[in-house]
């Protein structure tokens, strides 16, 4: 279609010319050679976006959206002039000036409706009209003071009939609790290397297996390392998704063996006990959520990554431990389908799939964007199958920006970073928290949203 978008190998431009029925040729003004063979990808179709912008442009939006009323105008010679509008579930009522006879032509219904339906600017849309009155004039500018008037008087009566709690009236029941000094926690996938990124100076690990299935965990718990973890400097990272059967199994094995864990979903916050720790999957907005979350057990919650400097700096303290992620990959999206069982047509038996121990499945791979950005994927194994981890092609790292921020607890997030370069990361955040100035790291990352907010 003439103004499509296209792309050709690393050059993109736009089609100008006339519309090209399927099978034939089009003629291109390329701004280079291009390879024999290479494909062309359409990335904008002119007549779908057309099409879109037929839907709100030219007052189709409008009219899409309107809001039907019905009115009743009264008008009688030395009586105020009265005008009552409903859309069926609010009403509203004007009055206006006092009505005076009519020397030549009193108002009537074709008049009356001509000022009514000038409603441009609003969503309503005059339906019925109904007028009583007998020999009266009244001006056309009265009726159209009249009609504004008690149009906004019905807005105001559609929204107070939705009324919304405010955050004044919600109450939250906060346990009270001193929240801890401001600690370093690291995420890691990594049971072996808890001991050393605690002597690097973390205050705490948050242990995310790779595998949930029960007994890949049992075998875990079962293990020397696992017993030679210290006590109550680490907790369970739970998945992002979890089966009823699957939680509650998890609930029993954390209760039995006395492990605290990190939830990551907002449906897990009923299954666990008291004092655990929102992760990044309930990701914290604002100062209502804080009291909401500590009202429902949380001693720490997670802020989110797309809060600004200035919103983190005007969130209330002193309810339960803040905590910022301030280095790590962001998880852009969490796949219920692999890209390699996709790829390779396989489309049964996810729970019995074993592609990444074959070394043919997602795991160590990731997808490439036009711009040559790599995302990195990250298997995390479940009886029903894998959930497929996309995460952002630069970690967040904001240690050059962290000054002057009020007392936060700092998460550091590990995926796919070799280990000298995790232990080299959680020593120079642990002398930041410490007040001391380390030296720079060796790291390409990005303050995310945190300088701008979302925009």
């Amino acid at each position: 279609h003439n103004g499509d978008g296209l792309e050709i190998g690393n050059q993109q431009l736009r089609y100008s010319g006339p519309e090209v029925p399927t099978g034939q040729t089009a003629a291109l003004r390329l701004r280079g050679p291009v390879p024999a063979g290479e494909s062309v990808r359409r990335t904008e179709d002119e007549s779908q976006l057309s099409s879109a912008r037929q839907t709100y442009e030219e007052k189709a939006l409008d009219r899409a959206l309107s809001i039907p009323f019905d009115a009743a105008l009264t008008a009688w010679p030395g009586q105020a002039l009265s005008l009552t509008v409903t859309d069926g579930e609010s009403t509203a009522s004007a009055v206006g000036e006092i009505c005076q006879p009519a020397r030549q032509k009193a108002l009537d219904e074709e008049t009356a409706r001509r000022s009514l339906e000038k409603t441009g600017g609003t969503p309503f849309v005059l339906r019925d009209l109904q007028v009583r009155t007998a020999g009266a004039f009244v001006p056309a500018a009265a009726l159209n003071a009249l009609r504004r008037d008690a149009l906004d008087r019905l807005t105001q009566a559609r929204i107070a009939a939705q009324p919304r709690p405010s955050a004044e009236k919600a109450h939250y029941c906060v346990p009270r609790r001193t929240p801890p000094s401001p600690r370093l926690l690291v995420k890691t996938d990594r049971m072996e290397e808890v001991s050393s990124l605690l002597s690097a100076g973390a205050d705490e690990a948050l242990l995310f297996p790779r595998d949930f299935r029960e007994e890949a965990l049992r075998a875990m718990l079962e293990s020397p390392a696992f017993s030679g973890l210290p006590k109550g400097k680490f907790r369970l990272c739970l998945p992002g998704q979890l089966v009823q059967d699957a939680q509650r199994h998890l609930e029993i094995l954390c209760r039995e063996n006395g492990i605290p864990v990190c939830l990551s979903s907002p449906n897990q916050l009923a299954g666990f006990g008291p004092g655990e720790m929102a992760g990044e999957g309930i990701p914290v907005m604002n100062g209502e959520a804080i009291r909401m979350l500590a009202h429902l057990g949380c001693a720490s919650v997670t802020l989110s990554r797309e809060l600004a400097r200035g919103e983190i700096s005007d969130l209330p303290q002193g309810i339960c431990e803040l905590i910022l992620p301030v280095y790590g990959r962001t998880r852009l999206m969490l796949l219920n389908h692999c890209p390699m069982r996709t790829l390779l047509g396989l489309r049964q038996h996810r729970e019995a799939c074993d592609l990444c121990e074959r070394g043919k499945g997602a795991r160590g791979t990731g997808l490439t964007d036009r711009m040559g950005a790599d995302y990195p994927l990250f298997p995390v194994r479940t009886k029903e199958g894998c959930q497929i981890e996309l995460m952002a092609d630069k970690p967040l790292h904001l240690s050059a920006h962290l000054a002057g921020l009020p007392p936060l607890s700092w998460l550091l997030a590990f995926t796919d970073e070799p280990q000298p370069l995790r232990l080299a990361v959680t020593a120079h955040y642990a002398a930041l928290l410490r007040g001391d100035t380390p030296a720079p790291l060796p790291v390409k990352g990005t303050a995310g949203r945190f300088l701008d907010g979302v925009q």
